[in-house]
């Protein structure tokens, strides 16, 4: 199946592919608090098995 990827294509998946990066930042930075509290218990999780 050989799909022929214009520039108005290639533009389209850009955006896709900043749209996506956005949602993830969003995922990040939108609960500090949740993301920081998982960081901390990695962070206790790694000092215990130290």
């Amino acid at each position: 199946m050989n799909i022929d990827i214009s520039e108005l294509d290639k533009t389209n998946i850009i955006q896709s592919n900043e749209y996506i990066q956005g949602k993830i930042s969003d995922l990040v930075y939108e609960e500090p608090k949740g993301s920081f509290l998982i960081f901390k218990i990695r962070k206790d999780d790694k000092n215990v098995k130290k």
